[in-house]
């Protein structure tokens, strides 16, 4: 069967055809000709031609905004139009959307007003227009805003029967691969206002094209995937494009340096010559391709009950379950898009560095876990083999009891998750924070009964390892009580998310007592016993603090109970931090505990401590004597336990750890804690352990051993096996088996 995809979606072979034949053409004589096919939209308008639509809001910013100024951006958009500005020292301002138009709120962005803003960039979703578009006009006006009209989705829509782009003071154009009209790898800036026009034209006069290899691999790119495109649906096609991407014979629509905020490390350059056939012959037929793009509009509002207008570059719809659909789709070769399904596209971006801060705009954060794309480039008739085929999952996914929807409210999250047994923190909200500093993709998912009462939460992490990518559910899913229902409709919402992340395999390791019936459970969905030893921590420790502080002492062994007391004469000082500058110390002896003991430091610590000392779920526990440090410990405290997380200590015979547990202990009994989780130890019948002396030390506390359910994995991919060989050979090394 044919696929439906979006790849070069308005290429045709014609147009490379026509490439060919003008490869030593008249390069000012295109232009001309060009120039006259975009005089139709902007009439007596200066154009200016870019390498890409980026590079174009590069330049202007670049020459018209001054640094530490500020711009008005809606959020649910993409990196590539944040970057230009944040990089320039140019401060994002992020504007919540309409649910509707999926446009900038003028409700919002009233509310955001900042005397720092020089500029205002409306973005035109897909297409579509914001509701209140003439009075985001005459705000900007009022505020003598430099006001951009980015048409990457709109070049040809109309507003009150005048061409988008005409409103503005700028306007930019994209022709990247997935545009109304595409050159690979292009763009343009219009300029409407003739103020800058001098200035703008000088300063474009000093760019030069890219080099003609990058140019060549844009053409390379051109011509193997307009091939691909149509054997789309050969597997061994889609093969190929994953080893060239590899091989970087094929360049990512996003580079590293973009998703991570950092500076543009090449110059912006002019749009290769090489190119302007291409563009000229996608602008010819532009007319007649907006004209299909309206009718499956017309179509797809039949069928879903919408009331969209005009050429919408893609055609959207909101459904909790998009990620589900989209894999029935994938298996009739119908491949459908999900800009944008994070706040700011693509997956990787660090929002922190982008300048977002979650919560900010949370009609854009809901929309974004529900969005799902239909193509409009297509035909009349694979529009409605498209539309036919996801109406009917639609229909099919609303008759289940058990709904899986993203949670993107902390405060429904926390209250769900605090009643449940163990409380774990690595299911909180603020260690998933912490994880997004490290640039981890996070997901959260609450499983609802009849789409009102949550039964189960997961927090997701997407982990990108040398060995494959796989999603982990560390102490997850969390129930009040586990429902085997409830756990299948969440796999049925894990399992195409790992697809579409190209994820190995799914990880799980709730907090669960190990009985029969629950290994039935996953083994019948799947699962096996996965190759790591005591993933977090499995087999651990719990001290129950209902008991007084006397008899908490008193239930210590004998030993630990005189050291506890010697520390105590010995003047041993514990000093309690959730200052930043003291996990200075801390590294250091974390440090050389890890060389000692031979065990690879963990990267997140510092920024776990930074998430989670703002919620006070944190605390660092230091041990001087003779004002020197000893000991120090980051303890967890959230929910009903306290956590010995991280530690690091000196060889020395002064009982600096068992005084400073003993603090965290009294600590987490002072802070309403119901238990103090000593975390990993040896399993009781191994006495040659790597951590038999670690245990012999936590055992001195008392406390009672839990064995939680091993940790489980979902394979979903041959390559998977690579990674469980490797796993349980390095076990076998380090003396775990």
């Amino acid at each position: 069967m044919k696929s439906v995809n979006n790849i070069l979606p308005t290429v045709s072979g014609k147009d490379l055809l026509f490439l060919l034949t003008h490869l030593f053409s008249s390069r000012r004589a295109l232009q001309v000709k060009i120039e006259a096919e975009l005089s139709h939209y902007f009439p007596g308008k200066k154009v200016l031609l870019f390498n890409s639509g980026r590079e174009a809001i590069e330049f202007a910013a670049q020459n018209l905004l001054p640094e530490k100024s500020a711009v008005y951006l809606q959020a649910f958009t993409c990196s590539a139009v944040v970057h230009p500005f944040l990089t320039n020292g140019i401060n994002p301002i992020y504007i919540d959307i309409e649910k509707d138009t999926l446009n900038m709120s003028l409700k919002d962005l009233q509310k955001k007003v900042d005397k720092k803003t020089k500029a205002l960039l409306l973005q035109y979703t897909f297409g579509l227009k914001p509701q209140k578009l003439a009075e985001i006009i005459k705000f900007a006006q009022r505020n003598k805003l430099l006001l951009i009209e980015d048409l990457a989705h709109s070049l040809g829509g109309k507003f009150k029967n005048k061409y988008l782009g005409t409103n503005g003071d700028l306007a930019i154009l994209s022709f990247g691969r997935d545009k109304m009209l595409s050159t690979v790898s292009g763009g343009a800036l219009v300029i409407n206002n003739s103020q800058y026009e001098k200035g703008l034209t000088s300063a474009y006069e000093n760019l030069t094209p890219p080099s003609f290899a990058a140019t060549c691999k844009n053409l390379f790119y051109l011509c193997f995937m307009s091939f691909a495109k149509t054997f789309y649906h050969l597997k061994f096609v889609r093969i190929l494009i994953f080893i060239f991407q590899k091989l970087r014979l094929l360049d990512p629509v996003l580079e590293i340096w973009e998703k991570q905020g950092r500076k543009r490390p090449r110059p912006i350059y002019k749009l290769a010559a090489l190119f302007y056939p291409l563009l000229l012959s996608q602008l010819e037929k532009l007319p007649k391709n907006n004209r299909q793009r309206e009718l499956n509009v017309v179509l797809y509002n039949k069928i879903f009950k919408q009331h969209f207008t005009g050429p919408l570059m893609k055609y959207p719809l909101q459904d909790s379950r998009r990620d589900d659909i989209l894999l029935k789709m994938r298996s009739q070769q119908i491949y459908t898009d999900t800009w944008y399904s994070h706040l700011i596209d693509p997956v990787g971006v660090n929002l922190e560095k982008f300048g977002y801060q979650t919560g900010s705009c949370p009609v854009a954060e809901s929309v974004a876990q529900n969005i799902l794309n239909l193509p409009t480039h297509i035909s009349t008739t694979s529009a409605t083999r498209v539309a036919q085929s996801i109406k009917k999952q639609i229909l099919k996914a609303g008759k289940l009891t058990f709904i899986t929807q993203e949670v993107t409210d902390e405060k429904k999250w926390e209250e769900y998750l605090i009643k449940t047994e163990w409380t774990p923190f690595f299911q909180s909200w603020a260690f998933g924070e912490a994880e997004k500093l490290r640039g981890t993709t996070v997901f959260r998912f609450g499983v609802f009964e009849k789409q009102k009462k949550m039964v189960m939460a997961a927090q997701v992490f997407l982990v990108r390892a040398k060995r494959g990518n796989f999603l982990h559910l560390r102490h997850g899913p969390v129930a009040t009580s586990f429902n085997p229902r409830a756990f299948q409709a969440l796999l049925d919402k894990l399992r195409p998310l790992a697809t579409l992340n190209k994820a190995l395999f799914i990880r799980i390791s709730p907090q669960l007592k190990t009985d029969d019936k629950i290994t039935k459970v996953f083994s019948k969905a799947g699962f096996i016993n996965a190759p790591v030893h005591n993933q977090d921590a499995e087999d651990c420790l719990i001290l129950d603090l209902k008991k007084s502080e006397e008899e908490l002492l008193q239930n210590c062994r004998k030993t630990t109970r005189y050291l506890i007391r010697k520390g105590q004469k010995l003047g041993i000082e514990i000093k309690q931090s959730q200052n930043k500058k003291d996990l200075t110390a801390f590294f250091k002896l974390y440090k050389e505990t890890a060389e000692r003991d031979n065990f690879v430091p963990h990267s997140g610590i510092e920024a776990e401590f930074e998430t989670l000392v703002k919620k006070n779920q944190i605390v660092l526990f230091t041990a001087f004597y003779e004002q020197k440090p000893l000991a120090s410990s980051l303890i967890v405290f959230y929910g009903k336990q306290g956590t010995y997380h991280h530690s690091g200590s000196v060889k020395s015979d002064v009982p600096a750890n068992y005084l400073l547990q003993w603090e965290a202990i009294k600590e987490a009994k002072k802070r309403g804690m119901q238990f103090y989780n000593f975390w990993g130890v040896a399993p009781e019948n191994k006495p040659t352990h790597p951590w038999q002396g670690l245990t012999t030390f936590k055992l001195g506390f008392g406390g009672e051993r839990h064995h939680f359910l091993h940790a489980q994995d979902l394979p979903l991919s041959p390559f998977y096996w690579i990674s469980f060989w490797y796993q349980k050979l390095w076990n076998w090394k380090r003396g775990y088996n």
